[in-house]
């Protein structure tokens, strides 16, 4: 059931407020998704480095989820 938030989320977000089309940034330790004015839209964050905190996410699930928010996920 994450997709069911993930898409609600893009929805929300999917308004006139915030123009398409979204980019994604990469970040030290985050993937950025911003709207087409530059406006940071959201954080996802990934373990960096040798992290041993429990449950963050890797690099790639990170970009993958940043690209899904973008609408850009169809890459994966």
């Amino acid at each position: 059931m994450a997709g069911i938030g993930e898409s609600l989320a893009v929805r929300l977000l999917d308004c006139p407020r915030f123009p398409r089309p979204w980019s994604i940034e990469e970040r030290e330790a985050c993937y950025v998704v911003l709207d087409q004015n530059g406006q940071s839209l959201a954080y996802v964050y990934f373990a960096y480095g040798d992290c041993s905190l429990g449950k963050l996410l890797t690099r790639y699930d990170a970009l993958r989820i940043a690209a899904t928010i973008a609408g850009a996920g169809d890459l994966f």
